[in-house]
């Protein structure tokens, strides 16, 4: 800040750049990789003009689903590799399977293979980006079974999956992909045993 003629200061400035004397002091935050967080140098900068520094965002922003159909459309599950690489799974109200694509911009709908009747998206993991796990389940009349698909960089292939029993009903509702090789996923049944 300003000085009077004993030295001290007689005008201030927290967080914010500001002038004096006709002087510009600005206040640098620093930048990380998540974002712009507000953190004051150990020491002053003085410099002729100001320099706008990027900010954190205040709030969520919603960004608009390419597949919502109705006021009972969900998105249950999301998984995240990256800003600009982030999945998220569900259903329509007409038990149609949503998967969605986040490219750091916007989302956009993937078709994903569903086994031919209604089915319930619940759960993603993803070890990369060509290597991504959901899970769920399919419906047909009074009976259904769990639902697993797999994403290889290029589209969702559906894989078969224990039903937990004959003639029930079963679905998963979450997964966990530790490695290529190594899938988890748990859910519910109707049925104990066979």
């Amino acid at each position: 800040g300003g000085k009077d003629v004993q030295g001290r200061y007689t005008d201030y400035t927290c967080n914010m750049s500001a002038q004096f004397q006709g002087r510009v002091i600005r206040w640098t935050p620093v930048i990380t990789n998540e974002c712009a967080t507000e953190t004051p140098t150990s020491t002053p900068t003085i410099t002729l003009t100001p320099t706008p520094t990027q900010t954190c965002p205040t709030s969520w922003v919603a960004a608009p689903s390419p597949t919502w159909s109705g006021s009972s459309d969900q998105l249950t599950g999301v998984e995240a590799l990256g800003s600009n690489n982030v999945w998220a799974v569900g259903a329509t109200s007409g038990y149609t399977g949503m998967v969605q694509h986040w490219d750091g911009t916007q989302w956009s709908a993937v078709p994903d293979d569903p086994p031919g009747y209604s089915e319930i998206l619940e759960a993603v993991s993803a070890l990369s980006a060509n290597d991504i796990w959901i899970v769920g389940s399919y419906n047909y009349g009074s009976l259904g079974g769990t639902l697993t698909e797999h994403w290889d960089g290029a589209q969702w292939t559906h894989v078969l999956s224990p039903s937990g029993g004959t003639n029930g009903w079963a679905g998963l509702s979450s997964v966990s992909a530790l490695a290529p090789d190594d899938v988890g996923a748990v859910g519910t049944t109707d049925r104990i045993g066979s």
